[in-house]
């Protein structure tokens, strides 16, 4: 269905084999499949283009030791690095969750969210760093979730509301050209599951693609979100210069620069064959490739 739409996503698999192939609790996510079936699965995903990570279960969202053994399963067996977490049951410390995704070496985490209700646990509609960047983790991107399915059945709402509260917070978030964030669990998917659930998420996907939403993996996401960072923090400007230098660009990355009555005004642009773009009072330029070492000058042409 994503595929199909365009889309592409990140799968969070919670470690298989050994240990982890019986309950040590009533809610321990357990696999009834081979593990060459498993990691046949991997492969297809990865093939798709879609993200491997972690779904992080029992321990891990409070220790960065028991984090990072249920990463090294994974690592042993692919031959890569995961990036991203996931808890279980969204389960979430302030104080220790974050941390020990640091410590593991992770670059982003996206447990924030609610499992009975859509909507900004955080308040934005946007990923964020929740630390400054002295702090031991202050690398560390948080991508909040926004609407997780397990919302049917946990709310003590109705359908019809749930369904509603799930498009008005979409609408939110693409009114303030934003982050939407959509967790399905597959076995969700079937009708014996969550009966509303299938026909909804086609036609959330289908709205997604009329309105030309930008797709993006966690990794994707966290990659840009740190890019963007660096940016803000390599940007020199003057009244009438505005110049990035010394980063590497991400293709798909835009720059607006608004000014009353800028529709009267002239710019050069150098070190850049991209595209631009007038828009109200905003100019949009969109770099294309870009050499970091000469960068990207705007100018504002005064004759």
């Amino acid at each position: 269905m994503e595929h199909g739409n365009g889309f592409k996503s990140t799968w969070f698999f919670a470690p298989f084999g050994g240990e982890y192939d019986r309950r040590v609790n009533d809610f321990d996510p357990v696999y009834h499949r081979k593990p060459s079936e498993i990691t046949a699965m991997f492969r297809k995903i990865h093939e798709k283009g879609c993200e491997l990570t972690l779904h992080g279960i029992r321990s891990a969202f409070l220790d960065a030791k028991v984090l990072k053994k249920q990463l090294e399963s994974f690592e042993k067996r692919l031959g890569f690095k995961f990036l991203g977490v996931r808890h279980h049951y969204l389960m979430f410390r302030h104080g220790q969750t974050l941390e020990a995704a640091s410590e593991a070496g992770l670059m982003y985490d996206t447990t924030l969210g609610f499992s009975d209700r859509a909507g900004f646990r955080n308040g934005m509609a946007t990923p964020f760093f929740p630390f400054p960047v002295d702090h031991p983790a202050g690398g560390m991107v948080e991508i909040p979730l926004i609407f997780m399915d397990t919302v049917f059945t946990h709310s003590q709402d109705t359908e019809d509301q749930v369904k509603r509260q799930i498009t008005e917070s979409y609408l939110y978030a693409k009114a303030a050209r934003g982050l939407f964030s959509v967790n399905i669990h597959p076995r969700n998917m079937n009708a014996d599951e969550i009966p509303a659930l299938d026909n909804f998420y086609h036609s959330l996907l289908s709205r997604f693609r009329s309105d030309q939403a930008h797709s993006m993996t966690g990794s994707e996401l966290a990659h840009w979100w740190k890019t963007r960072e660096k940016v803000l923090r390599a940007l020199e400007y003057s009244p009438d210069m505005w110049r990035v230098k010394g980063v590497a660009l991400p293709q798909n990355m835009e720059f607006s620069i608004t000014a009353p009555a800028i529709k009267n005004m002239r710019f050069s642009i150098e070190g850049t064959s991209g595209s631009f773009r007038s828009e109200g009072e905003s100019l949009t330029i969109h770099p294309g490739v870009v050499n970091p070492e000469t960068g990207i000058t705007i100018m504002k042409k005064t004759d």
